[in-house]
């Protein structure tokens, strides 16, 4: 063999397995071996780096190579006949120096450090002159990851099987994605792809940073939250209901997905190719001709309360319960924490 490389284990993620990985991808033309010993080491892992390279658990053999490569632990050096023995740095050995083991140490022939600043971390720590080579970066790079935002109950009517059926359907057709879907109610597993964020008063900011916003309810009478993403530019993810049509909700700003999901894949498709490019303006609310046009007479700064309790603050001096006075909103909120006023309604 040329080049072996020996980790115990092969995990689904870690930096190792990361290097082992663009290693593999830039270097995968000379001969490399990569040997694990841990029997429950990921299968995941040892697929993609065997469509690179030679991977191979390692059973107690004598190996045979011009040059093996150690990180960390090297425990079978001994089975591993080597015309050179190179350890690699991974680490900074001043800040873990339980890394460092003399033994093995009196084993490896070269040194080296996968930056400048870990070789000279290891040879003030070791007295030991190290070497150094970056790590290769060759990063995998095949689709942009959808974000996907829905704001809804999980229940049938408000389209929980049809969230359902997209998760389903992106994951079939393997593309990355994240569903961010806000509500009170989050008692079942979608995927791994989809988290679930407690309801809050404001999530135009989490829409605006989305690609689609999902709302597949049986029925809507108006659509609070489709008016809204598209007000921030962000397109729908809609089932076909009739109210879309008065509120300019079409083909330019949308994807209709059928009420029975048959059209499923296509706008998947359509998610992946389609090019929007609109400009939402909300229909005309017209309340105006419904309210009472006296002048507002409510101040936020001052709100009516009444005292509680007997207290004493540099704010609002002695109270006593009973005692009405006005506050901000926000010392409103401080004191009714603390049970000390209620407010005048």
């Amino acid at each position: 063999m040329g080049n072996i490389f020996y980790f115990y284990s092969l995990n689904d993620i870690g930096g190792c397995e990361t290097f082992f990985y663009y290693m593999a991808k830039k270097y995968g033309k000379y001969d490399i071996t990569i040997y694990y010993s841990d029997p429950n080491s990921s299968k995941a892992q040892i697929k993609r780096l065997r469509r690179l390279v030679r991977v191979k658990q390692y059973n107690g053999e004598t190996i045979e190579c011009d040059k093996a490569f150690w990180n960390y632990k090297p425990a079978i050096i001994d089975k591993v006949k080597a015309n050179e023995h190179i350890g690699i740095i991974h680490a900074n050995y001043m800040k873990q120096p339980e890394l460092w083991n003399k033994e093995y140490a009196k084993k490896i022939n070269r040194w080296v450090a996968v930056s400048k600043d870990a070789a000279e971390a290891f040879t003030e720590r070791t007295g030991i002159d190290c070497e150094y080579a970056y790590i290769p970066i060759l990063p995998d790079f095949n689709r942009k990851m959808l974000i996907i935002t829905a704001a809804q109950r999980m229940d049938t009517m408000k389209g929980a099987n049809r969230i359902i059926e997209l998760e389903k359907e992106l994951n079939r057709q393997k593309v990355p994605h994240l569903i961010m879907i806000f509500t009170n109610k989050f008692d079942r597993y979608l995927g791994e792809n989809v988290i679930f964020l407690q309801s809050r008063l404001n999530i135009l900011d989490y829409i605006k940073g989305s690609d689609f916003f999902f709302c597949g309810s049986d029925y809507e009478s108006y659509g609070i939250a489709k008016t809204e993403a598209l007000s921030v530019g962000v397109p729908l993810i809609r089932t076909p209901l009739k109210v879309d049509e008065e509120l300019g909700i079409d083909d330019s700003n949308s994807i209709t997905l059928n009420f029975g999901c048959d059209n499923i894949e296509d706008v998947v498709h359509q998610m992946l190719t389609k090019k929007f490019d609109f400009k939402y303006k909300p229909v005309e609310d017209k309340w105006d001709k419904y309210l009472n046009k006296d002048k507002s007479t409510y101040d936020p700064d001052k709100i009516l309360v009444r005292s509680k309790v007997s207290y004493t603050d540099n704010r609002e001096g002695h109270k006593n319960p009973g005692d009405i006075f006005y506050v901000d909103e926000e010392r409103l909120e401080y004191l009714e924490g603390i049970k000390y006023v209620e407010e005048v309604h």
